[in-house]
């Protein structure tokens, strides 16, 4: 990829998970990409969280839109201090649990669009409200597999 130093806009569809890890891993040597879209064909084994993490640093990126299931469940991201993405339109079209999203969306302070393709109900039990600061987000659209009306209630106030 050290060539392709003018791609601004990838897309990776229907890639074997066994090739993500490693072209995310070289995507720093792309400097102006600002538009990336992952989906796998099939599951992969644990790196998701890597992936993500590798994917918000980005620099320039603008629009993300990934689909990547995984075999087994991986363990959760650690909510973002100093490390915050350039990301302002997300699509995730993986399965994604109630929990999890506001630990995610604190790496994308300037998110305007949102889109989750397969929210699932908690992995934890939580009943006080994270703090996410989207004072840009403009459109959401959520699909709810299995999302009691408390859960969702404790995500969007």
């Amino acid at each position: 990829m050290k060539n392709l130093t003018q791609v601004t806009t990838l897309i990776l569809n229907n890639i074997e998970s066994i090739y993500i890890e490693q072209i995310v891993n070289n995507l720093s040597s792309l400097p102006v990409l600002s538009s990336l879209t992952i989906i796998s064909i099939d599951t992969i084994q644990n790196h998701k969280n890597i992936i993500y993490n590798k994917i918000f640093r980005l620099p320039k990126l603008k629009y993300c839109q990934i689909l990547i299931e995984l075999l087994q469940y991986s363990k959760s991201l650690s909510v973002a201090t100093n490390e915050f993405s350039t990301v302002e339109h997300l699509i995730i079209n993986h399965e994604i649990s109630i929990d999890q999203l506001p630990i995610l969306l604190s790496y994308v302070p300037q998110l305007r669009r949102l889109s989750i393709g397969n929210l699932k109900e908690p992995k934890i039990n939580r009943t006080e409200k994270g703090s996410m600061n989207l004072n840009y987000l403009t459109n959401v659209s959520l699909k709810l597999n299995n999302v009691n009306f408390n859960d969702f209630e404790i995500l969007v106030t």
